[in-house]
C-alpha cells in the first residue's frame, strides 16, 4: 500500500498531509526565555556574523557562537557574584557590549534596568535609586560620576576591568549558571518612560512579554539570514531592543551607526 505525503507552506505554517491525516508545523519557534533563544541561535547560526563592529584597526565580525560565549562568560560572573537575582543597570550608547550585558543579566535570571544615556546626573541618580540597582555597566562618560555613588558597583564597558571580567568568566565552571531557573513570567526588564509630561514611570516587563513580541513579528514579516540591520533606535527603548532581538532570532547581522550624516 502506498500512502502519499504532501506539504504546503502558507502563513508561516507547513501543513502536512499523510494519507487522511493532517497536521501543522509552525516555522517559527516561540522561545520560553532568553537563555533558550541564546542557545538555539548559537547552534542554528553558529558561524553567521551577529555583529559587525568598526574598530580603529578595522572591522571585527562577531559570530553567533562568539556572542553566546561572551554572554555565558558574563552571566557566570554575575551568578558567582550573587547578582543573578538582583537588578543590574546598563547605560551608554548602542554597542556590542551593551547587548552582551542585557542578555547576560536575563540569561542569569536577573533584572535588567536599561537607562537613557541622555539623563542628567540627578535624573540618573533618581532612577538608579528607584530601581534599586546594585550594579551598573556604563560607557566611559558615566564612570566618574557612578564610581562616586555609595552602594553601587560601576563597571565601564570599554575598560580593561570589563575585559578581565569576561576573561575570568570563560574560566568558570558553567554548572552554577545552568542551575539557575528562569521564570519567564516574572519582571525581568525595568524600563523608565521619558517623563515628557511628568516624572518618569517605571514599566515592568517579563521575558515572555519581549519574546511574544519577537514571535509575533517573525510571523508577520519575512526576514532572511542575508539581511543586515542598522541599530539606530536606542536600546534602552523597548522598540529598539525588541527589533534587535528579533533580528538576532533570525540569524541576521547587526551594525552600529556612528551618526546620520549624508555623504557628499
Amino acid at each position: 500500500m502506498v500512502i502519499n505525503t504532501r506539504y504546503r507552506v502558507k502563513n508561516n505554517y507547513i501543513t502536512l498531509t499523510y494519507g487522511h491525516q493532517r497536521g501543522e508545523i509552525d516555522l517559527f519557534k516561540k522561545y520560553a526565555n532568553m537563555r533558550e533563544m541564546t542557545e538555539d541561535i548559537s547552534v542554528k547560526y553558529a558561524d553567521n556574523t551577529a555583529f559587525k563592529l568598526k574598530l580603529a584597526e578595522g572591522y571585527r565580525c562577531v559570530t553567533y557562537r562568539d556572542f553566546r560565549d561572551d554572554i555565558e562568560a558574563l552571566a557566570k560572573v554575575l551568578v558567582n557574584g550573587g547578582y543573578h537575582k538582583k537588578k543590574v543597570a546598563v547605560i551608554g550608547e548602542n554597542s556590542y557590549n551593551w547587548m552582551v550585558v542585557y542578555f547576560a543579566v536575563l540569561c542569569s535570571g536577573g533584572v535588567i534596568v536599561p537607562l537613557d544615556r541622555g539623563l542628567m546626573d540627578h535624573e540618573l541618580d533618581d532612577q538608579l535609586e528607584r530601581a534599586g540597582a546594585e550594579l551598573v555597566f556604563c560607557s566611559e562618560s558615566f564612570i566618574e560620576h557612578l564610581s562616586s555613588k555609595s552602594g553601587i558597583k560601576a563597571v565601564c564597558m570599554t575598560s580593561a576591568e570589563y575585559d578581565n571580567i569576561l576573561a575570568d568568566g570563560k574560566k568558570l565552571n558553567i554548572s552554577a549558571y545552568n542551575s539557575v531557573e528562569i521564570d519567564n513570567q516574572k519582571m525581568s526588564i525595568l524600563l523608565f518612560t521619558s517623563g515628557t509630561t511628568s516624572k518618569s514611570k517605571a514599566v515592568m516587563l517579563s521575558q515572555n512579554n519581549i519574546l511574544a513580541n519577537v514571535y509575533g513579528l517573525c510571523r508577520w514579516e519575512k526576514f532572511t539570514q542575508d539581511d543586515i540591520s542598522m541599530a539606530l533606535l536606542p536600546f534602552h527603548h523597548a522598540f529598539g531592543m525588541v527589533q534587535t532581538i528579533l533580528f538576532l532570532s533570525q540569524g541576521m547581522c547587526s551594525v552600529f551607526c556612528e551618526g546620520l550624516r549624508v555623504a557628499k
